[in-house]
């Protein structure tokens, strides 16, 4: 074999692997901005995990079919879509700014050509042109939201097109910590904690004879996680019992388990 076409070959194996990488990259960084828009988790949390900037570039083409594109029952709302758009458009420009001459030529163009994709910059433009939410004495109150929380497990029964084997608990959360006198119509951080060590921990309810009880169930995401994880196994002997206090709160139980659930809740 000549020289020349050794080099060609190794040259054609050196782009085929750079594009893997990119096309793993932009996979990646649109499965983390999904989850957490799902969440409807505040961009502006620390809690927030922004992909790196090589990740982010890459997964613009696509990115608005990907978090906007979807026929959801429960869809976001335009106040929690500016924001997070407002910062999704903030960490595109400065990834433009840190990327390198090298890794624009990987993404098949030149540093001075990158620009936010258009179809977010469009979405965001007609989001900022609409009238904001009203305040109330100067203090704008954030409306309630449908929150999805996607984890992923071998046995789901569902495969979600972006994020594989999953499964979700949907409810409906409001916009502050204590709504209408009560912390239960909310989910806290200790809660979220839990239900990934509940999911991460097959032995707590993989048992045919497992039984939860959950007292103060609230809006209901720890216990409907639990009744999802249920639906995955091939046996039906295990019982979950969700509780809380007679009125909103139960109200909202009864509707979180409707809405995230076929497992029996009693």
């Amino acid at each position: 074999m000549a020289l020349a076409e050794i080099r060609r070959n190794l040259l054609e194996t050196r782009l085929h692997l750079v594009l893997d990488m990119d096309a793993a990259a932009s996979r990646k960084a649109q499965r983390q901005l999904y989850i957490q828009y799902q969440a409807r988790l505040s961009p502006r949390s620390p809690l927030f995990q922004w992909p790196q900037n090589f990740g982010l570039l890459a997964a613009q083409v696509g990115l608005d079919t990907v978090l906007f594109g979807g026929k959801e029952t429960y869809p976001s709302n335009n106040e929690y879509d500016r924001l997070f758009l407002k910062q999704l458009v903030k960490r595109i420009e400065q990834a433009i700014e840190a990327c390198t001459d090298e890794q624009a030529a990987s993404l098949d163009t030149d540093k001075q050509d990158l620009t936010v994709d258009d179809a977010i910059l469009e979405r965001y433009m007609r989001l900022v042109s609409m009238p904001e939410t009203p305040s109330i004495m100067g203090t704008r109150v954030p409306s309630p939201l449908y929150v999805h929380h996607y984890f992923p497990i071998s046995t789901a029964k569902n495969h979600h097109d972006i994020l594989g084997p999953c499964e979700s608990v949907t409810f409906r959360q409001e916009g502050t910590a204590i709504s209408q006198g009560t912390t239960g119509l909310t989910t806290w951080e200790a809660s979220l904690r839990l239900a990934a060590h509940v999911v991460a921990s097959p032995y707590l309810w993989e048992r045919s004879d497992a039984c939860i009880l959950e007292l103060g169930s609230g809006a209901g995401f720890l216990g409907l996680v639990c009744a999802r994880l249920f639906d995955t196994l091939p046996h039906t002997g295990a019982q979950l019992y969700l509780t809380d206090l007679e009125g909103q709160v139960l109200d909202r139980l009864h509707e979180t388990a409707q809405l995230s659930t076929s497992t029996s809740c009693y």
